[in-house]
């Protein structure tokens, strides 16, 4: 089973808790996100009978700044030990490391990471994979006027040799300074939006309706 942990950097160590199980099952601390990850499976003898998961997990967000959220998985009847770390396991490890609040999420062979939601300026999603790394923007399509959609834009594709010799964190900062550049200003309100929150090119959809009497 999956189960949410929050990775917690405290005085240069990530210590990694499992967020919204009972009883406590235990914690892995390391000078990088890796070696935290590496130290909980490695010290959780975790067997069947030993844990139970109360009721449904909940999408826990971090909850400071400093947090990271990762699904770990938790095998009943066994040991819980990491073992080789996969190329790709190591790029999302190294992404967690350098953005505070990124949200992963994880099948056996895929992680996807949120660095910020949709209304936020370097906000993009970072997908991982054997030979394979996608950079996709998070987008919205409306299907009603007050039932937007919420979508994601591949913004740049990258696979086999190419994704060996990129270098990974200034390839994500390229892709956030892209993304800023999309986001328009209202001339009302004088915030910055993306495209999908603007009415026009300089007037966004609540001022719209403020200022211009336009009825959504």
């Amino acid at each position: 089973m999956k189960v949410k942990a929050a990775i917690t950097e405290t005085d240069g160590n990530f210590y990694l808790t499992v967020l919204a199980t009972t009883p406590f099952i235990g914690w892995g601390s390391g000078k990088t996100v890796e070696e935290a990850v590496q130290s909980f499976y490695r010290d959780r003898r975790i067997r069947q009978g030993e844990f139970e998961i109360n009721g449904k997990l909940a999408d826990v967000p971090p909850r400071s700044e400093q947090e990271r959220v990762f699904e770990l998985y938790l095998y009943q009847g066994q040991e819980n030990y990491l073992g080789e770390v996969q190329p790709f396991e190591r790029q999302a490890f190294e992404i967690l490391g350098a953005f505070p609040g990124a949200k992963a999420e994880r099948t056996q062979d895929i992680i996807q990471i949120e660095l910020g939601e949709y209304g936020n300026e370097t906000g993009v999603i970072i997908v991982l994979a054997h030979d394979l790394l996608e950079v996709r923007f998070p987008d919205i399509e409306w299907i009603g006027s007050h039932s937007p959609l919420s979508i994601s834009k591949t913004w740049r594709r990258l696979e086999g040799e190419q994704v060996q010799t990129i270098h990974l964190l200034n390839f994500i900062h390229e892709a956030q300074a892209e993304r800023r550049k999309t986001f328009q200003q209202c001339k009302y309100c004088n915030q910055l939006n993306p495209p999908g929150w603007m009415y026009q090119s300089d007037v966004c959809d609540s001022c719209a309706e403020k200022h211009l009497g336009v009825v959504h």
